[in-house]
């Protein structure tokens, strides 16, 4: 009462008086727009604006939904964005029941929904169309049901498993992971897979990554499939996002195969793979699916040293050859054979066979100065996956070696190396000698070359001293 009596006194009531009535005055005029409304609903009357398909949808609209001189209005579901000549989805718009003073009630306007952007108009004078000025519009759509999907390993999984690049058969793509892809509900556009980089290889030796469809199944990429993804890596922390374009159907299995495309010159070490995560869009509900089951980590691929490869093949130059001279043998056919030991052999390759003299090879070969003395078969081999033998395809090769009797005695030095060849000398060996280069031709032969020089010298003196008569025949005649 003391409180009062001096607000009174102080003249302040006035001012709280005058201040109730703005407020009041201000709650009037805003309640025609509070209540011009409409809105779609469910059945409880919750204002909803995204319903699944097939979901009974509702309505209500507030107190001064159309003028107050309208007793019914015309209520339209049509297509979004449609404003003039109004055509509703349903077949006919649904009249309903107008009362100034009062909200429209909940009441159900569509029992089977389909898929699609919609309007709400109100239809106050039932022209057909929408007069902005006092008609009201609101909007809503229906969606598909939102579907969820799992990812598991697949059941033909590569597993564990060695790589190595060949350069006579090149096979840069590499299977790392096998995944199983089902969908529920409605079919998903795959949208990426988050990959993460694991194992002691090293990420710059991965040239791409790609996704293939394993239509058959197998764990391996076969020639009719396709490509769903691919990505030049860029790796943040390891991790790379590989986008994807396909369409998983729904309730259908579908394998996918992700594959590591490795350089020519990728080093060795363990590589493997965690797929982390793999989101897409379903196709009806529009909605971000992700799918369950993951992360899922690959086995390991080993990345081993290049083998050694081709089919060594061997020259002799020349050929045939005198006895005791020195012959060029060009060893060569091989790929990335680099200090690999290739053998000389007397009879075979296998392991009657005897050494005669060896080399190193370069890249594709080696090449060796030997000296020959009989007739031989010359044998090259190595032994290219190192199983201790040299019987495999493409690990011997030979040459008949035709040595004349003739004998040539001189010292040949030893050429250069071609690229990619290096060159050694032989140690000797019966048949095919590393030392000196053999000499002398027959006796017969010596014998025939020094009656041929006297007569040659007979004829020379012979044509001088007829020289000399003639030139004195023709002073005598002077």
């Amino acid at each position: 009462m003391i409180i009062f009596e001096e607000v009174m006194k102080k003249g302040e009531i006035k001012k709280i008086l005058l201040l109730l009535e703005l407020i009041f005055a201000s709650m009037i005029l805003l309640i025609p727009f509070i209540s011009s409304a409409i809105f779609s609903t469910d059945s409880t009357g919750k204002e909803i604006t995204s319903f699944s398909v097939s979901k009974e949808i509702f309505f209500k609209g507030g107190v001064a939904t159309c003028p107050s001189k309208y007793t019914s209005a015309n209520l339209y579901i049509v297509e979004s964005g449609e404003r003039e000549n109004l055509t509703d989805i349903r077949g006919n718009p649904q009249e309903i029941t107008l009362a100034a003073d009062k909200p429209i009630s909940n009441i159900k306007i569509w029992t089977n929904s389909s898929l699609g952007e919609y309007g709400l108009i109100v239809d106050c004078d039932k022209d057909g169309k929408y007069n902005d000025a006092y008609e009201l519009f609101s909007s809503f759509r229906v969606v598909g049901e939102k579907g969820n999907a799992s990812a598991s390993i697949g059941k033909n999984d590569i597993g564990d498993h060695s790589w190595q690049y060949v350069p006579t058969a090149p096979n840069l793509i590499n299977e790392i992971l096998q995944i199983s892809l089902i969908g529920n509900k409605e079919d998903i556009e795959l949208n990426n897979v988050t990959i993460q980089a694991l194992g002691t290889g090293n990420e710059s030796d991965i040239d791409s990554i790609e996704i293939y469809l394993d239509e058959n199944v197998n764990g391996k990429i076969d020639d009719n499939e396709i490509i769903i993804g691919d990505n030049q890596p860029s790796y943040t922390n390891g991790k790379a996002i590989v986008s994807l374009d396909y369409i998983l159907v729904k309730d259908t299995e579908t394998n996918i195969l992700i594959a590591y495309t490795f350089k020519e010159e990728s080093r060795e070490g363990d590589y493997s793979l965690k797929a982390e995560s793999l989101v897409g869009t379903g196709s009806e509900s529009k909605a971000i699916i992700k799918f369950s089951g993951l992360p899922i980590t690959s086995k390991t691929t080993k990345v081993t040293k290049k083998i050694c490869s081709g089919n060594v093949a061997i020259e002799i130059e020349p050929n045939p050859a005198p006895k005791n001279s020195e012959v060029s043998i060009k060893i060569s056919g091989l790929v990335d054979c680099q200090n690999k030991k290739i053998l000389l052999r007397r009879n075979s390759c296998g392991a009657d066979g005897e050494d005669v003299t060896s080399c190193n090879s370069g890249d594709t070969g080696c090449e060796l100065k030997v000296n020959v003395v009989e007739n031989r078969t010359v044998y090259s081999c190595i032994d290219k996956n190192d199983d201790n033998d040299m019987n495999d395809s493409g690990e011997s090769a030979f040459e008949n070696l035709i040595v004349n009797p003739e004998e040539i005695k001189e010292t040949i030095t030893e050429i250069s190396p071609s690229p990619g060849i290096e060159k050694e000398t032989g140690e000797t060996g019966a048949g095919i000698t590393g030392k000196t280069i053999l000499g002398g031709l027959p006796t017969g032969v010596v014998l025939f070359l020094a009656i041929l020089e006297i007569t040659l010298l007979l004829i020379f003196f012979a044509l001088i001293a007829i020289s000399y008569r003639l030139r004195g025949r023709q002073e005598e005649g002077k």
